[in-house]
């Protein structure tokens, strides 16, 4: 049966456990940027958003938090009550869809983690949400999105004749503390004319005393490529202040992993 990971908090950290490079890349932009009010789009459960509103607490600054899945901000919610209070009351949650969400009065900067643009499927879609990031922001104000480079090498297989699906093993994490053990595969099925990844993931998940439990994932994803999102940000009325092809803020390069552009309103 398809579930998705969305209403698996625990096992979607337990996926993401070790990943920290972006989590300290936000966390930096906050330092830099000393933003009095952010917005972080499809916070989950709160793996990046409450690094952040540390960062953000310290420099007297807020951070709102949005998304549309229940079980997610509860797990958000859960770990913001484990917060000191003088940090906890900084965060602010709300559950909305991201083509849809608004805040008062307008902010510094708009993160969006985690390639969640990919869910975005059509151009009207996508146009809305910059065109919303752009109508929530202070003129000066950046949009930073973060999203994964095309996988080629997978897109390409899918597309011989006949097709073909390689099954890769991209996550085996353990629970440090509770001995858990998550394992995913992942097949992608490529559709050039739409620009659609058809990715299905399967989820093993092993508890110490239970037995083994298995299923599946499936969602379709929009593969953006460098160009194309440059002239979403300039088509919506921003100018492009950065592009990094890493964590690290190195350029964008043929071997990069990622594509994370920071798009600043025109004053």
């Amino acid at each position: 049966m398809s579930q998705s990971i969305y209403e698996h908090p625990s096992d979607y950290d337990l996926e993401h456990e070790g990943d920290h490079d972006d989590v300290r890349f936000f966390r930096g932009l906050i330092a830099e940027y000393q933003p009095k009010r952010t917005v972080e789009l499809a916070c989950g459960s709160g793996r990046v958003t409450i690094p952040i509103v540390r960062a953000a607490a310290r420099l007297d600054g807020e951070v709102v938090g949005v998304d549309q899945s229940e079980a997610m901000l509860g797990a958000c919610r859960a770990r913001q009550r484990a917060l000191p209070d003088t940090v906890r009351r900084r965060l602010k949650l709300i559950r909305a869809d991201i083509l849809e969400w608004a805040v008062a009065p307008a902010v510094d900067l708009v993160v969006v983690p985690g390639s969640t643009i990919r869910h975005l499927l059509s151009l009207d879609d996508q146009l809305r949400f910059w065109r919303r990031a752009h109508a929530q922001l202070v003129p000066g104000g950046r949009f930073v999105v973060d999203v994964s480079m095309p996988n080629l090498p997978a897109y390409a297989e899918s597309l011989r004749v006949p097709p073909r699906q390689v099954v890769e093993l991209d996550v085996d994490a353990s629970d440090p503390v509770t001995g858990e053990r998550l394992i995913r595969y992942c097949t992608t099925e490529y559709s050039p004319h739409e620009q659609r990844a058809r990715i299905r993931f399967v989820y093993d998940k092993f508890a110490p005393g239970a037995d083994p439990d298995r299923y599946l994932s499936d969602f379709d994803s929009h593969v953006y490529y460098p160009r194309e999102l440059r002239l979403l940000f300039l088509h919506t009325g921003f100018e492009i202040e950065a592009v990094y092809g890493d964590y690290r803020r190195g350029a964008l390069q043929p071997v990069s992993r990622q594509m994370i552009v920071v798009g600043r309103r025109r004053a």
